[in-house]
């Protein structure tokens, strides 16, 4: 009895619940089918037949991988079920072309080429789509990657910028250390003055003892005392008045000066508060947004990788089942034989993908902020030139954690 030649077409025959039907069929060497009188060529129509659907329901590949954000903010890859079958079915297509083909049947052209159109024109193509989105999604998650580093660059920019919180931290600086330096000279003036006075008042001495009341001469004692005093403080009167206003006036000049420093002391931390929670926010946004759409490039890049290797395979097969219906309908444009259909090598980097090289997060830095209000070091940094004129600092409600 004649060896039989296995000869299987897959098929997938997809329903909405997605079951596969595959069909298989036994040929004898002389062409029947065992347990019927069909012919290669039936057999080859009645697969066409079952093929010949919509190419939805037919060999729906689907082998792109995408990828979400939930609403967690985790990475969800989404395949298509097909996805996990469609290779299997390929491979089972050619090996089953294969063993048609060693077994010397020739089958007929216009069924062959219903299978030839079927794999030119839908399979491969739908391969290349497949292969094309996730390409395509390559260069998204790069790009995704870009925007965090950009929206980054564009919001220090803005702090940075005339208008932004940094200017504004660097002008109340100036502002108020200028006020301080000014207070120094306030201080200086005030204190010679009211030195001076005290000084000049220590140094005033009754030029007489004032008499006992009841002593003998008592009366011209008296007279003689204030006349004596009179004589001495008169003159003074007019140095005293004058002195003491000097040292009003200074004490004045400085407390108004003061006031106003420590309102710019105020006001210059205040701004370094908001300059730090400003600064606080762009990186963290920046870390959160670059970290989130990297894991997405990694994770589509790692699940395509998989997919990559299959993709070659099946890309290859369908190659190769192409080649053997070039043979089978005589195109002598093709030069080729059913042997070296079989040996074929075909070239699979077509279904290669770059994934290129995503950017790196750019610089964020805390460093000009490090040592903000409420930190020891605020202090010495900022006031070490007039630390005995300020007031005490007002600490950043929200300090934050250093990135």
């Amino acid at each position: 009895m004649p060896s039989l030649i296995a000869c299987m077409f897959s098929l997938a025959l997809s329903g909405a619940s997605g079951s596969v039907i595959r069909t298989s069929q036994t040929i004898r060497s002389d062409g029947t089918v065992d347990g019927s009188s069909k012919s290669p060529g039936a057999l080859l129509e009645e697969v066409i037949k079952l093929g010949s659907l919509p190419h939805a329901g037919l060999m729906q590949h689907g082998g792109a991988v995408q990828l979400g954000v939930s609403a967690s903010g985790q990475t969800e890859p989404m395949m298509r079920t097909a996805d996990q079958v469609f290779e299997s079915r390929v491979q089972s297509m050619l090996s089953d072309i294969q063993e048609m083909a060693r077994s010397g049947v020739t089958p007929a052209k216009d069924k062959i080429q219903v299978i030839k159109d079927l794999v030119e024109k839908e399979l491969i193509v739908d391969l290349q789509s497949t292969h094309s989105a996730a390409d395509q999604q390559v260069t998204t998650n790069l790009a995704s990657i870009v925007t965090c580093n950009t929206n980054g660059n564009t919001e220090l920019t803005k702090i940075k910028g005339a208008d932004g919180a940094e200017t504004a931290v660097s002008t109340a600086r100036t502002a108020h250390s200028t006020c301080r330096e000014a207070q120094k000279g306030k201080s200086s003036e005030k204190d010679t003055a009211c030195q001076a006075l005290d000084q000049w008042l220590k140094e005033v001495s009754n030029p007489a003892t004032e008499p006992t009341e009841g002593s003998p001469g008592y009366r011209d004692q008296m007279v003689d005392y204030i006349e004596k005093m009179s004589d001495y403080y008169c003159p003074k009167g007019p140095k005293a008045t004058e002195m003491k206003k000097a040292c009003t006036d200074a004490e004045a000049a400085h407390a108004t000066h003061k006031s106003s420093c420590d309102q710019k002391q105020g006001a210059f931390e205040s701004g370094f508060c908001q300059w730090r929670t400003r600064l606080v926010d762009t990186c963290s946004n920046l870390g959160t947004c670059y970290s989130d759409a990297l894991k997405v490039y990694n994770d589509h890049k790692t699940a395509t990788t998989d997919l990559v290797a299959k993709w070659k395979v099946e890309y290859s097969a369908l190659k190769k089942i192409s080649c053997y219906c070039d043979v089978w309908l005589g195109d002598e444009a093709a030069a080729k034989t059913l042997a070296s259909c079989e040996s074929l090598n075909v070239d699979t980097t077509p279904m290669d993908i770059d994934f290129k090289t995503p950017a790196d997060k750019i610089t964020c830095s805390l460093d000009a902020v490090a040592n903000y209000p409420g930190t020891a070091a605020f202090k010495t940094n900022e006031y070490k030139d007039f630390a005995d004129y300020v007031v005490a600092v007002i600490a950043c409600l929200q300090a934050g954690a250093d990135l």
